[in-house]
């Protein structure tokens, strides 16, 4: 407990590029904490991690989704503790991310990509 009330949710950054917290996140599920990716999409990355990516690119092809997409689908089939705060700056970037949770990939997909 933390000043007498219970730890819901842990915030970390977590995306392709960056899984360091991959331990943390497993570890909120044994305990039943939500862990809240932030920066889902990778932020501001350099551009030699773009290739990071080319897995996601080729899932969405496959679906005729934006890679964006599959990003979060990937993230949010991690577990039911897993929430997503992807940067918005335009309603169909908003619009985009919402059908994430939509996207449903298969085992193999999802064992492709990591």
């Amino acid at each position: 407990n933390i000043l007498g009330e219970k730890l819901v949710a842990v915030q970390n950054q977590y995306s392709p590029v960056h899984l360091e917290n991959e331990d943390t996140l497993q570890y909120c599920e044994k305990l039943g904490i939500a862990f809240v990716c932030w920066s889902p999409l990778g932020g501001f990355r350099h551009p030699y991690d773009e290739h990071l990516f080319d897995p996601f690119r080729k899932v969405a092809e496959d679906h005729n989704v934006s890679y964006q997409q599959v990003v979060l689908a990937w993230e949010l089939a991690k577990g039911d503790h897993i929430f997503v705060i992807p940067g918005a700056h335009r309603p169909a970037t908003i619009l985009d991310s919402l059908k994430a949770s939509d996207l449903q990939l298969s085992n193999e997909e999802l064992a492709y990509l990591g």
